[in-house]
């Protein structure tokens, strides 16, 4: 018998949850209009206010926009680590609340010294209040989504940060602080909309609660349907409960309690860090030299407001589309490629022909924005497929202090590292603003390079398993007509068990067929599919299973002498646990695209069912020993247990490769 349980659409995901969505999305795009109106503008404000222009130009800039970040990294901590415990939705609120004193202390700086202390108070602001939007997001779905809908939040906060880029455009030209005035209004707004948004913490527990009724409910009528073809002979409900705990998103089954240094230093953590680091140190670039570097060649603030909003819009786009690529592709492929794109659209900007060509200066940023959106949403994604949701809150948060601490590392090497060498040369002001962007593109190739050598996809896309999926259904229908003919010749219908052993080869050889298919598909092109070593020998060894049960099966039809009831009773039930072994087994692969981990743990299921058919195999063969019929039939009834003993094994073996795919992607 195959039970299938019909996964929801990301769309049908959406739906459920549209309100939420929808007042998150209204929130953020709202505050953050505010916050693109502030990154426009720091650059060239803080610049302003600043005294020595000449001198301090770089210094006053890389100033503040430390100072935010530290801020904002700060937030980001406390945000993400205070939504576990107190709540998203309360952090969300704080976070707003902050925010806009942030943007009133703004408007009355009269100098850097009130302007650095008014961008602190944002920073703190926006980095909580962005902390608790994206584990909100990351609660409202399951992993399988997980990457669309932080890339969705992403999305959010760069459409408002482009449109905030074309206000500050706008408005600047009647003076800095009507821009500002505009923030400040828009993130008052956004305060009002942000205490509609509703809690979403438990969010996941109930859907955690809602895979084990269906998992409850599977096994609950599996077993129903062996108790009315086995005569009153009765399987232990709790027992099974017990065995087949779901562990889909379970906490008891991943790491709970603190955050260890081991998770830290796990590759996939470390990359995924350090591509967040490089992608704050270049947005550094873009806030802080990308302005200044604009002025300098002589474009006017309503130019710039529109070159920032390409950059911000394209970045918007780019998130849009990784969601959707990083399922199709996995999480390494995009990455790689956003790095690649962003390098190129900055090192257009750089040429010396086309650099003081507005349609040019459009066409670079747009490049390097949407090769930023590309991959900056997915390391987020990546974090919050590995932990669990007790520790998401934390580790997100810690991301984003690292993330964030990016504008400081960012900053001071612009300065450390530009100024001085160009100190008391003949370059000009521009001439800088080109070094500092030097100095950001190099370190964008270096991670690129090391992303593309050193990083192991965690949740790689696996082509194989459209057509595995097929091979499943079939051997899974297989299996369980054989198991199911077990029963009934072991209830004395032989009738009725031959008739099912005849319908289970007829499926038999449909999975033969289908799996010829994947070995050619497998070996198609010069190209093979991620691990299709390991997911073609799965497949191929859930059909040596099945085989060997067949085989098992005609070997007990030979038996012609009535069995005694007990022996009976404990073949019944290894037919029974050994569907549920290969039930279990084809569970393992359906998990392997939703995340690895679940997929390595689900084995383990296999294993424990594999040594309870141990048990009742050993108890078997001591009965057949102790039979008081002819020597012919007990050797037949020995090699028929012997048959579907070795397809429990085979299964085992099966499961183990996905272990495997799981090492080999350092996730166990």
């Amino acid at each position: 018998m195959v039970v299938m349980i019909h996964p929801q659409s990301y769309l049908q995901v959406i739906r459920r949850n549209k309100f939420e969505f929808l007042s998150l999305m209204a929130t953020i795009i709202l505050a953050s209009t505010a916050i693109g109106v502030q990154r426009t503008l720091l650059a060239v404000y803080a610049t302003e206010l600043a005294e020595n222009l000449d001198r301090f130009i770089l210094l006053s800039a890389a100033i503040t926009l430390s100072v935010y970040g530290m801020a904002k990294a700060i937030g980001n901590y406390l945000g993400g680590n205070l939504s576990d415990s107190k709540g998203r939705r309360l952090l969300l609120r704080i976070g707003l609340m902050t925010l806009v004193v942030g943007s009133l202390a703004i408007l009355f700086a009269t100098n850097l010294g009130m302007f650095l202390v008014a961008n602190m108070i944002i920073g703190v602001g926006m980095g909580m209040f962005l902390a608790s939007s994206t584990v909100m997001f990351a609660d409202l779905v399951s992993s399988k989504y997980r990457a669309r809908s932080i890339s969705l939040m992403e999305l959010s906060v760069y459409t408002g940060t482009s449109l905030g880029s074309i206000l500050a455009g706008i408005f600047s030209r009647f003076g800095y602080l009507y821009s500002f005035a505009i923030a400040f209004v828009l993130v008052t707004v956004s305060i009002m909309i942000g205490f509609f948004v509703k809690e979403t913490i438990g969010m996941g527990k109930k859907r955690r609660k809602k895979s084990v009724k269906k998992r409850m409910g599977k096994i609950g009528r599996l077993q129903t349907f062996w108790q009315g073809n086995l005569d009153g002979i009765i399987i232990d409900t709790p027992d099974l409960e017990d065995l087949f705990y779901t562990i889909r998103e379970d906490p008891e089954t991943e790491t709970k309690g603190k955050l260890t240094l081991s998770q830290f230093v796990h590759p996939s953590i470390l990359f995924t860090f350090s591509t967040g680091l490089i992608s704050r140190i270049s947005d550094t670039a873009v806030i802080i030299v990308l302005p200044l570097l604009i002025i300098s060649r002589g474009f006017t603030t309503l130019q710039l407001g529109l070159i920032t909003s390409m950059f911000t819009i394209m970045w918007a786009v780019g998130m849009f589309f990784s969601g959707l690529i990083s399922d199709q592709v996995g999480r390494k492929i995009p990455v790689v490629i956003g790095l690649i794109t962003e390098f190129c659209g900055l090192a257009m900007l750089l040429l010396p022909v086309l650099s003081g060509q507005l349609p040019i200066m459009l066409l670079g940023v747009m490049i390097a924005g949407f090769g930023r959106g590309t991959y900056y949403a997915l390391p987020a994604s990546i974090i919050s497929d590995q932990v669990n949701q007790e520790l998401r809150g934390k580790i997100l948060g810690i991301y984003r202090f690292t993330l964030d601490f990016g504008y400081v590392i960012g900053s001071l090497l612009l300065v450390l590292l530009v100024e001085p060498v160009l100190a008391g040369s003949a370059n000009t002001v521009t001439s800088v603003f080109e070094a500092s962007l030097i100095v950001v593109i190099f370190l964008i190739l270096v991670q690129a390079v090391l992303v593309t050598l050193m990083l192991k996809d965690p949740k790689p896309r696996f082509r194989q398993l459209d057509r595995v999926d097929k091979h499943m259904l079939q051997v899974q229908r297989s299996m369980s007509l054989l198991c199911q003919s077990v029963v009934e010749y072991a209830s004395d219908n032989r009738h009725r068990s031959k008739l099912l052993m005849d319908q289970a080869k007829i499926v038999e050889q449909k999975a033969d067929s289908t799996l010829e298919q994947i070995i050619q598909y497998t070996y198609a092109g010069s190209i093979h599919a991620v691990d299709a070593p390991e997911i073609l020998g799965f497949s191929q060894k859930m059909d040596k299973a099945l085989g060997h049960t067949l085989r098992g099966l005609r070997q007990l039809h030979l038996v012609n002498d009535t069995l005694p009831e007990s022996l009976r009773i404990k073949m019944s039930k290894f037919a029974i646990l050994l569907d549920f072994m290969m039930l279990e087994a084809v569970e393992t692969i359906n998990l392997l695209p939703v995340k690895i981990s679940l997929a390595a743990e689900q084995s383990y299921h296999v294993n424990r069912l594999e040594e309870v058919l141990d048990d009742i195999h050993q108890l078997i063969w001591e009965d057949i020993v102790h039979l008081e019929s002819n020597g012919l039939n007990s050797v037949l009834l020995a090699k028929s247990m012997e048959s579907l003993e070795k397809g429990a094994n085979t299964l085992e073996d099966a499961v183990q490769l996905i272990r495997l795919v799981a090492i080999k992607h350092n996730i166990v």
